[in-house]
């Protein structure tokens, strides 16, 4: 005999053995082996499905100057008109002074006409410069120079577990 016959009938030898030694019947049989991996829901139990988690966005905090929108404001446009609203507050991430309508819906003013709002004994210079722009606070106005306090806003991320990367703790403004 050749060699390449014998190499030929070894390999074949050894194929038939390997599989009579791991059983035939296991690698045919898929709902035995498949069928004992589910769960009583249907899903693998053995920690290979991860259903998708819906992410919390939700940010805690106010991302407006005021505490709460009720109060007693005064709003003076740029010709020297004065209004009392009840209610106003300034959006802090958009930049607009708004007034709540309804619990849903609220009512922007053009910033362009407004001058200043009076809020309690604090009063608020509306500025369009390159330095400042939108609602400050005037702190000190002087015959040269006037100092104002701008407020601005950031959202701090909350702690994620490094272990199951889910957040321990919502974002806040």
């Amino acid at each position: 005999m050749s060699k390449s016959i014998v190499y030929f009938l070894l390999l074949t030898l050894i194929s038939i053995n390997l599989l009579r030694a791991q059983g035939v019947n296991n690698y045919l049989d898929t709902k035995g082996s498949l069928g004992s991996l589910k769960g009583a829901a249907g899903y693998l139990s053995t920690g290979a499905w991860v259903p998708a988690k819906v992410e919390d966005k939700t940010i805690t905090g106010t991302n407006y100057l005021f505490k709460n929108f009720e109060g007693l404001y005064v709003v003076t446009n740029k010709s020297g008109n004065s209004f009392k609203l009840l209610n106003l507050n300034y959006n802090l991430s958009s930049g607009t002074l708004e007034t709540k309508i309804s619990k849903d819906s609220v009512f922007q003013y053009d910033l362009k006409e407004i001058d200043y709002v009076a809020a309690g004994n604090k009063k608020f210079k509306n500025l369009d410069t390159n330095v400042l722009n939108g609602l400050v606070l005037e702190v000190f106005q002087g015959k040269n120079f006037d100092i104002y306090r701008k407020s601005d806003i950031s959202v701090l991320e909350g702690t994620i577990n490094p272990m199951t990367q889910e957040k321990i703790q919502q974002d806040k403004y």
